[in-house]
């Protein structure tokens, strides 16, 4: 069966879609450097699937910080957004066990995330992962 091809708009808003998600992954590289980490892999593709950002901070009690970037204009974030970091993350601690994970979104969440990571994700894991929403004016 031939490949589909997208249509002019639909590559269009797919180009604009990625041209801004990596101008909010540019800005949260600039805030967490603001904040003292060294960046360590931007999107990178590993075994565990494409990584945004991975940071580090000091030496003698080094901090890894997991992080997933999704930024919004239309719609929402949704709950298999976050379920997908979840799985990724999960496999990075198996090679970093003190590793952090921060979920920054900027948009809206779907209320069923934030019912997700309250009252269904283990509490061990959600002890270690933070969702910060991005402020409209950074």
């Amino acid at each position: 069966m031939p490949k589909k091809t997208k249509s002019p708009e639909r590559s269009r808003i797919g180009y604009k879609s990625f041209i801004s998600g990596m101008e909010f992954e540019r800005r949260v590289v600039n805030w967490l450097g603001e904040q003292g980490y060294v960046i360590r892999w931007r999107r990178r593709t590993k075994r565990l699937g494409e990584v945004d950002i991975i940071a580090e901070k000091g030496r003698v009690f080094r901090k890894v910080l997991f992080v997933e970037c999704k930024r919004r204009e239309k719609g929402k974030v949704t709950l298999r957004d976050f379920h997908k970091f979840v799985t990724k993350f999960e496999k990075f601690l198996r090679r970093e066990p003190n590793a952090e994970g921060l979920f920054i979104y900027y948009g809206e969440l779907e209320k069923d995330v934030r019912d997700y990571y309250n009252r269904s994700l283990d509490p061990d894991l959600a002890e270690v992962i933070t969702i910060k929403k991005w402020p409209k004016r950074r």
